[in-house]
């Protein structure tokens, strides 16, 4: 029989039980794994860019496209899955973002990669979200903005350009900046 590498109670033991606890902390802090898992994907479009546009069902049946808001709103773009802990931990301050900034020129559009319409209808409900939620069953929308993790949270100005970096953050200053002017 071996015998343990590491002791119980050695100081190595309780590194190596350090460092993988910090690893997984990590991997939580950084988002959930990519939903693009359909091919690969392209580069992340960068401050500045022209947002790709795009056109998908939201949960309340209606066909809504990206582009209709340019020149009406900025728009918070995000990629999200119910089943995302970090996703799932921003909806209230989410919603808190819709109702003070809703009506001052903020469209909040969130894009459910992956799961079923009836499973991400679920979970509007569940939440009561008032803000657009659409459905990507199918992964084709994540893939053109080089979606690897989610959340991931993005401003796209009144033109239709990227106003800053994509991050798993939400860019609430950067929001309040905009709409506060």
């Amino acid at each position: 029989m071996n015998k343990a590498i590491l002791p119980a109670g050695s100081g190595a033991l309780k590194l190596v039980s350090a460092a993988l606890l910090l690893l997984a902390v990590l991997i939580f802090a950084a988002g959930c794994a990519d939903p693009a898992d359909n091919g690969p994907a392209r580069a992340t479009p960068r401050a500045g860019d022209l947002a790709p546009d795009f056109e998908l069902l939201s949960v309340d049946g209606e066909t809504v496209r990206l582009s209709q808001f340019r020149g009406e709103s900025y728009v918070l773009l995000r990629f999200t899955a119910t089943w995302c802990p970090p996703c799932r931990a921003q909806t209230p301050r989410l919603k808190e973002l819709h109702e003070k900034y809703g009506e001052r020129g903020l469209t909040i559009v969130s894009v459910n990669t992956g799961e079923p319409l009836e499973t991400v209808r679920a979970y509007v409900e569940e939440e009561d979200t008032r803000y657009i939620t659409l459905v990507d069953a199918d992964n084709v929308i994540a893939p053109l903005y080089g979606v690897r993790f989610i959340p991931l949270n993005m401003i796209i100005e009144k033109s239709g350009h990227l106003h800053s970096e994509p991050s798993s953050a939400l860019p609430e200053e950067a929001i309040a900046e905009l709409l506060e002017q």
